[in-house]
């Protein structure tokens, strides 16, 4: 086994690690943004041709929108090192640990347990301040005033790229309580692939490494009421919220569910361990028990009593009763 790492250039954190022997070539470039360096030092796989290289192998395909918002794109080509356009090099990357997460932690194989091919197309449209899964693959706008490109956070992947999860297996009806969940479902899978990629705790703020301000996040899931408008406990639920603010009751049980199995306290320290452990449960109720109608109160008796055992012990959660898109 030949095991090889990525270094963020700022903070010399390793990002990445993977076995290094592969059946396809691989390439090399920059990533990130002005905010969150990276290199991609020997870590995009794509198919060989010479000197050249194609990002069109058996389990991703990148193409290249160049600012349009209708047809496949181009598939990118060029030299193998480097491969100069970062939001580009994000993408194929992530999608890339996107697809290890679901092998390695998941046990899945892709995205519907078949090797479904994850294709991004990247530079979608123009200054487009969002990403979104369309139920074939995914789209990234280059952001504007308020976003770096969508395509550099590994959350925001994960995050869109599990909306094809939710659609394969529990196919959540994406309006209502079901909504509410399909979203936080994806935002926990954003954060399950940070930990995974990152070799740390994830910080549980979905979004925040493509914001242009310092402190912007687009969910807190800890504390989902920071962005004043999402809620943490059923009470407050109404019927026509909007499921990106109704996503933090389940991202809040997510939050605490990783903290009790990391400290023992509901409000203690996230850790990379706990995050996969809580994860399972999440991951084997969306394919074995929720259904496209299922709601809050459902989703957390199916994550408190999995079929599955490899879910063990149970997750200790239940939407509180206390007053108090698909895309990004």
């Amino acid at each position: 086994m030949q095991m090889n790492a990525f270094i963020d250039a700022h903070t010399g954190e390793v990002i990445d690690q993977f076995n290094g022997i592969h059946t396809l070539s691989q390439a090399s470039g920059p990533g990130g943004n002005a905010k969150v360096a990276r290199t991609w030092n020997a870590q995009l796989d794509v198919e060989p041709s010479g000197t050249l290289f194609k990002m069109d192998t058996a389990r991703l395909r990148t193409t290249n929108m160049r600012n349009g918002t209708s047809g496949q794109g181009t598939i990118v080509t060029g030299p193998l090192n480097p491969i100069g356009d970062a939001a580009i090099n994000d993408a194929h990357g992530f999608s890339e640990a996107v697809a290890n997460m679901l092998s390695g932690w998941q046990g899945e194989n892709s995205i519907n347990g078949a090797g479904f091919k994850l294709i991004s197309r990247v530079h979608y449209s123009s200054n487009y301040e969002n990403a979104f899964w369309d139920g074939t693959q995914m789209m990234y706008g280059d952001g504007a005033s308020t976003f770096y490109p969508l395509s550099g956070s590994a959350d925001v992947a994960g995050h869109e790229i599990n909306h094809g999860y939710t659609t394969f297996h529990s196919n959540l009806t994406y309006s209502g309580q079901s909504g509410g969940l399909n979203e936080s479902f994806s935002d926990i899978a954003g954060e399950v692939t940070e930990a995974y990629i990152a070799n740390r705790a994830p910080d549980m703020l979905v979004g925040r490494d493509i914001f242009r301000s310092a402190t912007g996040a687009l969910r807190y899931m800890c504390n989902p009421p920071q962005d004043g408008r999402s809620i943490d406990n059923l009470a407050n639920y109404r019927t026509g919220l909007d499921v990106h603010y109704s996503s933090g009751i389940s991202n809040k049980a997510f939050c605490r569910t990783v903290a009790r199995f990391a400290t023992g306290s509901a409000t203690g320290a996230p850790t990379r361990a706990a995050t996969q452990r809580a994860s399972r449960a999440w991951y084997v109720a969306n394919k074995q028990i929720w259904t496209a109608s299922t709601t809050f109160t459902q989703a957390a008796r199916a994550c408190t009593t999995p079929p599955s055992r490899s879910v063990s012990p149970r997750p200790s959660w239940r939407p509180s009763r206390r007053r108090g898109r698909t895309s990004a």
